[in-house]
This record gives C-alpha cells, structure tokens and sequence, in this order.
C-alpha cells in the first residue's frame, strides 16, 4: 500500500518500510496506522467479529474482558449474550444506576444480567454452575502477519489488512495530503464514497419490504405504510 501511495503523491517508491530510514516512509507508516485504527472503528465489519465462548465461574466477576474475551477486544456487541447451556439470554451491559441498585435489593430477578466496568465482566446474581457463556464482540485487530495472527498495527512488510486494503491506500493518501497541508478535498470525497459501498456490501442485509402487509409473502421486514386506523 505504502509502494502504491508513494507513486500517486510523487516520492521514490521504497524497497522497504520496516528497517528504513527515510523519515518520509516512516511518516507514511505512522498515517498507514492512524488510518487502519480509524477505518476499524467506523464500522462494525464482519470481518472483525468474534465470537467469544467460556465457563462461567460460580461468582459475579468473571474476569478481565482481555481473558474472557481475548486480548483483541474491543467492545461488547449489543444483545449477543447466552448462557447457551440453559439457553437463557443475558441482558446488559446494564448502567451503573441499575447495577447499583441490583446489589442494594435483597431479592434478585430470575434472569441474570451483565456489567462491564473496570475492563472485567460482572454477573449478577452469580452463576451456580460452570455453564457455558457466549457472546459477539468487536476486535481491535485490524490487520495480520502472513502467517493470519490479528495485530492492531503494522509490524512487517508481509502484513496484510484484514479490512478493504484498497479503502486503505485512499485513506492513506488523503491523510498524507492533509499532514502536508496540500487540498485533499477530492481525495478525501472519493474515499468516503468508496467507504459508503464498502459499508452497503459488507456482509448480508435484510431487506425491507415498504410496500408490507400482513397478507404479504415477502420474506422481508415489513414498514408500515402510515395509514392507521385510530
């Protein structure tokens, strides 16, 4: 990527990046990280979703996010909690206000709830089996070594993106535009169009059907059409 961006703004094309000198190669690495970081977290994309798996423990703390989890987490993805032993759902991450108040009352509701706070994960009330605990959550790591182990940044010529390598370079290159001071303006406009598709055709997507009745085949999410009856 940093070949092909040095081409496109007009400096000597390098060998390397890592073990280089050239301080206008290390500046294109720098913005290469700033720009993997920051497209990660412009969306969730299906390429950084893991699925996390565990035993419970019998108490509320369950432990750091970065053991139950893995040490790329990033955050918790809404609504993907099961204990999938009792095929029971487990809501949260509830707010401090409610946990607080959860702990004050002496009767706890039959349906377990989940807090993170400190970086550990909270249950309450505390499990009384090993059952097995599921969840989705966002990964921070956004590129990988040749050999596929997730980084959160570059580390060696061999790394590949785990997003959009093109997106990438275009997001490189306006940035590089920008710490220049030189007008990125068109640059920077093409790459949020091209992010906008990227969006649209990352993983699948319902389909909403506006024109939804009950009599309807449409296997789609139905939008009522607004003329209700009152």
């Amino acid at each position: 990527m940093i070949q092909e961006v040095s081409k496109e703004i007009g400096i000597p094309k390098p060998i390397q990046v890592f073990g280089t000198a050239d301080l206008a190669v290390l500046q294109l690495l720098s913005i290469a990280n700033t720009e993997g970081k920051n497209l990660s977290k412009r969306y969730m994309w299906q390429d950084l979703v893991v699925l996390a798996s565990f035993t419970m423990l019998k108490a509320e703390l369950q432990g750091p996010m970065t053991t139950v989890a893995g040490t790329d987490f990033q955050h918790m993805i809404s609504e993907t909690m099961w204990d999938q032993t009792d095929d029971e759902f487990i809501g949260g991450d509830v707010n401090v206000r409610k946990w607080q108040n959860l702990q004050a009352t002496i009767i706890t509701g039959p349906h377990p709830v989940f807090r993170i706070y400190g970086g550990k994960l909270y249950l309450t009330p505390a499990p009384t089996s090993f059952n097995n605990l599921a969840f989705a959550y966002k990964s921070k790591n956004w590129c990988q070594s040749s050999g596929g182990t997730g980084q959160s940044s570059w580390a060696a010529d061999t790394d590949t993106g785990i997003m959009d390598e093109d997106l990438m370079q275009m997001g490189i290159k306006w940035r590089w535009l920008k710490t220049k001071g030189l007008d990125y303006s068109e640059e920077f406009r093409e790459y949020e169009i091209q992010l906008s598709i990227a969006k649209g055709n990352d993983g699948s997507k319902r389909t909403y059907d506006m024109g939804f009745s009950h009599n309807s085949a449409s296997p789609g999410v139905g939008i009522p059409e607004g003329s209700w009856s009152i």
